[in-house]
């Protein structure tokens, strides 16, 4: 409701800093947007001003203000990057992603027809991005938020209330625990923004400000990451649960295996307690019980006893409380008879031991961080692609043929795979062939993926980069016949299980 007296002379001068950016982006694509985009964030600080920018959408983005960037291509738009760009960028950056969501909700509502995003994509989106900023359901700003300049901080809680108010959920956890189902049933490799909308769901349940009604799915999700059994019902914490776990007798500890297993494969998330129960039962002589706590069935369990010097070495080597989703990969692996393809076992012993330059090193820690080795995190990235080889995405980069050859060479051809990423963890360089000529990624000009990946899993990070090169360079070998140059480059590519003449992989 439009109640504020100041309401209408900004949105006069909004509508007159439109005309102009309008008229001046028609004459040149590059025109500036800052003086229409200030008019924006001063709308956003009044009552009113967003139902106001609701209506202007379509004006907005026909002006061209996401002008060439990833705005002006919702489709590609990722959640965890939009809740950077609304909570930690600067204000051009947060008032265009607020006009984008804006714009989201309108596509949802069916007030604009948007050719590049349907309604149930802008949906799963907004309902992301909801899920990833749950902590301003309470209406209470943390102290980052407050501290950012122009009122950006107000203006991201006017704009999540707008989004509640309007997007007509009866009950917005229910429809963020069913978009974490969702994700889950997809079997993704990287986990990271699930379990922070996990947190979320989980402050959002027991903080008292907030007036949630709980749900059995929403304490199925927030129990498999922060309560997954008996002895750590309440979350006690890792040393806490160390200390129970060292004080049970055999058959209480077999029974506190076997709910671990349960909750992973019930979720498909690994907590950091099951961590920390593989290395207790490794450092404490009760080996016996690590089929039970991982909930092998009779293929993982041939995998796990034909290779058990292999799984332990994993184990110790990869699984920490801050790499536990891996204990689901090392799993899933198992469980799909992954180790008893040739080379593979040879391959992961090589992959343990394996040196990594300081160029994968650096880029490993600025990615995840240094709670654990440059190492440790890319065995886990290794165990969660052998683990579930469709779940693999590629992240906010142009590079769906790398993203494909990944999720075919872990399924398929694991050693394959394994050897290309020795290669590039090591040496900096991957090798390929293209007509019978040596190709090297070492020397070639980025392909389409320019800078370092963007949210992408370990693995990915260090392989893309070469392999978006190699397939660039056989795409410039290729640009001046007078076919699609796919029905060459594809079988090269991806290898034999890929005919020749085929244009398509998928």
């Amino acid at each position: 409701k439009m109640t504020d007296p100041a309401l209408e002379p900004a949105l006069r001068q909004f509508d007159a800093a439109l005309m102009d950016f309008a008229r001046a982006r028609s004459v040149d694509p590059k025109a500036p947007s800052l003086a229409v985009l200030e008019r924006a964030r001063y709308l956003m600080t009044l009552p009113g001003g967003f139902e106001a920018l609701y209506g202007k959408v379509r004006s907005l983005e026909s002006a061209g203000i996401f002008g060439a960037s990833d705005w002006a291509q919702p489709a590609i738009l990722q959640p965890v990057l939009a809740r950077h760009s609304l909570r930690e960028a600067g204000a051009v950056t947060t008032v265009v992603e607020a006009i984008s969501e804006l714009r989201m909700l309108a596509v949802i509502r069916g007030d604009y027809f948007h050719p590049g995003i349907s309604a149930e994509q802008a949906r799963y989106f907004l309902t992301q991005v909801m899920a990833l900023n749950l902590d301003l359901l309470s209406g209470q700003l943390s102290e980052a938020d407050r501290q950012r300049p122009k009122e950006l901080g107000p203006i991201v809680l006017g704009l999540y209330k707008y989004l509640i108010a309007h997007l007509g959920y009866e009950n917005l956890l229910d429809s963020l625990v069913g978009e974490v189902w969702r994700l889950l049933d997809q079997g993704p490799v990287q986990v990271d923004s699930i379990c922070e909308m996990i947190d979320q769901i989980a402050k959002c349940l027991y903080d008292p400000k907030i007036k949630a009604a709980g749900t059995a799915e929403a304490s199925r999700l927030v129990n498999a990451l922060f309560a997954p059994t008996r002895a750590s019902v309440e979350d006690p914490g890792l040393e806490v649960y160390e200390q129970r776990l060292s004080e049970m007798d055999d058959l209480t500890l077999y029974s506190e295996a076997a709910d671990m297993a349960k909750s992973m494969h019930d979720s498909g998330l690994a907590s950091s307690y099951h961590a920390v129960m593989l290395r207790f039962l490794r450092a404490g002589s009760h080996d016996d019980l690590i089929p039970i706590a991982l909930g092998l069935t009779m293929t993982g369990l041939d995998d796990y006893y034909c290779y058990t010097e292999l799984a332990h070495a994993l184990i110790d080597e990869t699984i920490y409380p801050e790499t536990c989703q891996a204990v689901y990969g090392l799993t899933m692996m198992m469980e799909r008879g992954s180790v008893f393809t040739p080379a593979v076992a040879q391959s992961l012993w090589r992959q343990i031991k394996l040196p990594l330059s300081a160029q994968t090193a650096h880029l490993i820690q600025e990615a995840f961080g240094d709670a654990q080795p440059p190492r440790v995190f890319l065995l886990a990235g290794v165990l969660n692609l052998l683990g579930q080889p469709l779940g693999v995405g590629q992240g906010n980069n142009p590079s769906c043929q790398s993203a494909l050859g990944l999720s075919m060479w872990a399924s398929d051809e694991p050693d394959y795979l394994l050897q290309l990423l020795a290669w590039a963890a090591r040496d900096d360089e991957v090798l390929s062939r293209f007509e019978g000529e040596p190709v090297s990624s070492r020397d070639l000009k980025p392909g389409l993926v320019k800078g370092t990946p963007v949210d992408v899993d370990p693995v990915s990070l260090i392989l893309i980069p070469h392999l978006d090169r190699l397939y660039g360079e056989m795409w410039r070998r290729c640009e001046n016949r007078d076919d699609d140059a796919h029905r060459w480059i594809n079988p090269e590519f991806y290898g034999w299980w890929v005919g020749h003449g085929f244009r398509v992989v998928a």
